[in-house]
């Protein structure tokens, strides 16, 4: 078991998911990680979009309580509700610094649709594939900040319900930093809830 993956003990009884190129160009090219590997994108018809299925994902969103890792100042306890599920300015290690003096850290993106910072250019479809299987928008695996393996058995009602709720929902426009990698000090504040691993090669 190989592979790292974080949970936060604030959010962990309530949510799976909450807390996984040249960005200021198109930083809505991942959903988690910063790199991709370039493959065309999915022709897969858009589900239709309902007034219901809008609620439901609200409701999922919440459940799952994607804005306490998504939002900025939400790890720190003073959520900006003016940047709801807009991202976070604040990283979280996902690898250990008690084993390393600088851990690898991650900052949680914006899941608005905004066109150049957020979901904006991502289908449905697309966001479905990052939220169940771990996929970016060009195929690339989203790292595991994101327990997206969590996901895997939620339904296609209950996946496509909350791609179509964020991307109702008012885009924001807001970039988070770059990643930092492990063995790099980073500028940016970052917390630190505890590593687990985890092989998901064979979900």
């Amino acid at each position: 078991m190989r592979i790292r993956i974080l949970l936060t003990s604030a959010v962990c009884a309530a949510t799976l998911w909450a807390c996984a190129s040249d960005r200021h160009a198109d930083i809505t090219d991942e959903l988690v990680e910063r790199t991709a590997t370039v493959a065309p994108d999915a022709t897969v018809a858009e589900p239709e979009v309902t007034d219901d299925a809008i609620e439901h994902g609200k409701y999922m969103v919440q459940l799952l309580s994607c804005g306490a890792c998504h939002t900025q100042g939400a790890l720190f306890g003073i959520p900006d509700s003016e940047f709801l599920l807009a991202g976070s300015d604040v990283g979280i290690a996902y690898t250990t610094p008690l084993e390393v003096r600088f851990p690898a850290i991650t900052f949680p993106p914006n899941l608005t649709p905004d066109d150049r910072t957020g979901l904006g250019r991502w289908s449905v479809e697309q966001i479905s594939e990052a939220i169940r299987h771990g996929r970016g928008r060009y195929g690339s695996q989203l790292k595991t900040v994101m327990p997206w393996w969590g996901y895997a058995k939620l339904s296609d009602s209950d996946v496509n319900a909350i791609a179509q709720y964020l991307k109702s929902i008012p885009a924001v426009r807001h970039d988070v930093p770059d990643d930092v990698e492990e063995g790099e000090f980073s500028t940016e504040a970052f917390v630190y809830f505890g590593v687990y691993e985890r092989d998901t090669t064979g979900d």
